[in-house]
């Protein structure tokens, strides 16, 4: 399927629907006023306005795998370990293109202050916008995911919490973890095989390995949960699978 879909939220009826040529491949962002919206694709980027018309093109060397948008700031990272930085959702002049080590999982723009990046297999970063992508610090967390929420939390088989500015690690646990993890006011929330659970963002109290209340809750689901979380009108949203490929979304308050 070559279409982008609009569809009104209230009744799902179909707005528009758009040809962009080639496979979507990562979900849409829109910029700071939401009247234009870009997606990644097989062959690079494609800009859309609210209306479902087509805006512009950029193409990449590899398919876009991750996609990210802050203010009039765009960025997408591709499956052959490309990070590109865009400026202007309207037409999109490049800003800077930095080479990685390894397909880009996840991005997230810090306020339009430098960017946040996992690849796979590999170190979850800070790259600085004023210096070209140059890395700000590089931890081994693991390529399940991460929120940036004031400290960056990450998943990769535990749950590490670094300092966005500094790079310094605050606090980790080790839970066997797997799902991309979700924060909302002061808890983080992510899950593994057989639960969903939330964590206390400063990591509860005491140092290093030795702490208590860094774990505030868990649930007890059937089957792995792997997918990312969701945070909505005050409940988690998660999905497990179990070992007869039977899912289940859970919503927790």
């Amino acid at each position: 399927m070559d279409e982008l879909v609009a569809f009104d939220v209230e009744t799902g009826e179909t707005n528009w629907r758009v040809d962009i040529g080639v496979s979507p491949t990562t979900a849409p962002v829109v910029d700071y006023d939401r009247e234009r919206l870009a997606v990644g694709t097989d062959g690079g980027l494609v800009g859309v306005d609210i209306d479902g018309e087509r805006l512009w093109d950029r193409e990449t060397f590899t398919p876009v795998s991750a996609l990210a948008s802050w203010g009039d700031q765009l960025c997408a990272g591709t499956t052959g370990g490309e990070l590109l930085v865009y400026y202007d959702l309207q037409g999109p002049e490049g800003m800077w293109r930095r080479q990685l080590d390894g397909r880009v999982m996840q991005v997230s723009l810090l306020d339009g202050d430098g960017v946040v990046v996992s690849v796979f297999g590999g170190p979850t970063s800070r790259r600085d916008g004023d210096s070209a992508g140059a890395p700000r610090w590089s931890h081994q967390t693991g390529s399940h995911g991460f929120v940036a929420a004031g400290n960056t939390y990450a998943v990769g088989g535990g749950l590490t919490a670094v300092h966005t500015r500094t790079g310094e690690e605050r606090w980790s646990v080790d839970d066997r973890l797997r799902a991309p993890p979700a924060g909302a006011g002061d808890t983080v929330y992510s899950g593994g095989e057989g639960f969903i659970a939330g964590y206390a963002m400063d990591g509860g109290t005491g140092v290093d390995d030795y702490r208590v209340g860094t774990e505030r809750w868990r649930y007890d689901v059937d089957g792995s949960v792997v997918t990312g979380l969701s945070v909505a009108d005050g409940a988690v949203f998660g999905a497990a699978q179990n070992d007869e490929g039977e899912a289940t979304l859970y919503a927790l308050e």
